[in-house]
């Protein structure tokens, strides 16, 4: 399929077919609205994924490639669906990608994998190169010659990127745990990384504690006594998975950042009278643990700033704790269905008496 025969695509006006994106590992997208779908009958079907959940749709667009894409091609795709080139000034970018994510989930926008899944740029100059280098094939009179293909599978096997080729055996547990490895990240449940010494640095759970909680901590109680709502089994704090983050909460930090997340999440689930189930915070919290693995303005250790993982892969590593933490959930027998408590942003617990928390998550 070559997207350059849809009239119209990349440009704004009344012909226009959508925007072509490319995501981070290198793969094409053809974003545009139903009414603009080409008339291909070879076109693969949409992504569903985004009509579920807006996180995910979220994600997918802060993980587009850096270079590959037009540096403005965010404010054009929101360009496109207001079908007005002059709106973006009165958004900021957190308001434009909260907008975009919106249409994805109302379908309202759709978004085509392109060519199916095929590298981006063509062999062709190494065909042609290996046919320069070939030396020519003599062979008897008479003898019918057979133009062979020149091999390329060299090519075709390395372009599929390494974070892709990890994320189809990221379900491995030895897998993950050389991801892990790799990365320096120490990943497990809370009462084995307390055995180990790392001083700055506190665990961090990947859903928080008080989401398992059945109401809030009352006055001079210990948070451990506050009982578990009985969806969610024998679920304990001490055999939750976590990873080491920096450092106490402190402004800036790795730690005070996913916290951040953690807290404004639950408030907007509060606000509009919600209450995310577990399987809802896994896919939010996988996107935002991708998110601050690759960021460079998150302190990681004392006056030190920089990204842990590089973009492409803490999505894999993201992915691999999340399964870590599903492995657990339902080993504890938990309904990740049901729907949690937004008590760590000081809401209250589903079908209760609504009161608060105090920040001590």
């Amino acid at each position: 399929m070559n997207v350059n025969k849809y009239y119209g695509v990349d440009y704004l006006g009344r012909s226009c077919r959508g925007i072509t994106l490319v995501c981070n590992f290198g793969y094409q997208y053809l974003a545009c609205k139903p009414e603009h779908k080409p008339e291909d009958e070879w076109l693969s079907l949409p992504l569903m994924e985004f009509w579920t959940c807006k996180t995910l749709a979220k994600q997918f667009l802060s993980n587009l490639h850096q270079w590959k894409n037009d540096s403005a091609v965010i404010g054009r795709l929101f360009s496109y669906v207001k079908n007005d080139e002059h709106s973006q000034a009165n958004y900021n970018q957190q308001q434009v990608a909260e907008f975009i994510a919106l249409q994805l989930e109302q379908r309202q926008l759709l978004i085509f994998p392109l060519e199916h899944k095929k590298a981006l740029f063509s062999n062709n100059h190494l065909a042609s190169a290996a046919n320069k280098s070939a030396k020519p094939v003599v062979l008897e009179s008479g003898t019918k010659v057979v133009k062979a293909k020149p091999k390329v599978a060299s090519a075709q096997t390395t372009s599929m990127p390494v974070a892709k080729k990890i994320e189809l055996d990221v379900q491995k547990p030895k897998v993950r745990q050389k991801l892990y490895a790799k990365h320096g990240l120490v990943v497990g449940p809370y009462k084995e990384l307390q055995k180990i010494s790392k001083p700055g640095y506190q665990r961090e759970h990947v859903v928080p504690h008080s989401n398992f909680m059945s109401r809030s901590k009352l006055p001079n109680e210990a948070r451990a006594n506050v009982p578990i709502a009985k969806e969610f089994g024998t679920y304990n704090e001490a055999d939750a998975i976590t990873y080491f983050v920096f450092d106490d909460q402190s402004k800036g930090t790795e730690h005070r950042y996913l916290t951040d997340v953690e807290k404004n999440y639950a408030k907007s689930l509060h606000a509009q009278g919600k209450f995310a189930s577990a399987n809802e915070w896994l896919d939010h919290m996988e996107g935002e643990t991708a998110q601050s693995l690759s960021m460079d303005t998150i302190e990681r250790s004392p006056g030190v700033y920089e990204a842990r993982i590089p973009k492409e892969e803490a999505q894999v590593v993201a992915k691999a704790i999340r399964i870590d933490t599903e492995n657990y959930l339902d080993q504890a027998g938990v309904n990740k269905d049901a729907p949690m408590s937004n008590l760590v942003g000081g809401g209250d617990v589903p079908d209760r008496d609504k009161t608060t928390i105090d920040d001590d998550f």
